[in-house]
């Protein structure tokens, strides 16, 4: 994308990523001890988001927030999609996204700003944002052959 520059992350923002992925696990452990059985991460995040938004005195700020399900929904996507976290900076600063290129085509998303929407709007739901862009045709062509697993973030 013109005016972009998208390159590896950086130790610090694996780093950060990383710790993400395990505060909600560690958020998810705590307050969903016996999630149903059928619900998948985006409905595991959005009963985190009810929870913090029920309490008086959260643990985490709203962009604290958006960061973790922001990153663990993303992480989710990247299971579906043909993506891999980059850093992209351009003319608004320096973010973590997922970023994908085939055929010439480019796919990019941005989990803190995803996920802060849906903070901002109560109403719109993690499980909605997710499934719905794996419906969008531009992003259908990024789908994973069955069967294709992406790298593990933990894994160096």
């Amino acid at each position: 994308m013109p005016g972009q520059k998208v390159t590896e992350l950086n130790d610090e923002q694996m780093h950060l990523l990383r710790s993400c992925i395990v505060k909600f696990m560690e958020i998810a452990e705590e307050e969903v001890p016996e999630p149903p059985e059928d619900a998948d991460t985006s409905e595991i995040a959005d009963m985190l988001l009810e929870n913090w938004r029920g309490k008086q005195e959260p643990e985490f700020d709203a962009e604290a927030m958006a960061l973790i399900l922001g990153c663990m929904c993303c992480e989710l996507l990247r299971s579906y999609l043909r993506v891999d976290w980059k850093c992209v900076v351009d003319e608004y600063g320096e973010a973590m996204a997922l970023y994908g290129e085939l055929n010439g085509e480019t796919l990019l998303m941005f989990p803190v700003d995803s996920a802060q929407k849906r903070i901002d709007e109560p109403g719109q739901t993690l499980t909605d944002w997710v499934f719905g862009m794996l419906e969008q045709e531009n992003v259908k062509k990024f789908l994973r052959p069955e069967g294709e697993d992406p790298k593990s973030i933990f894994e160096d």
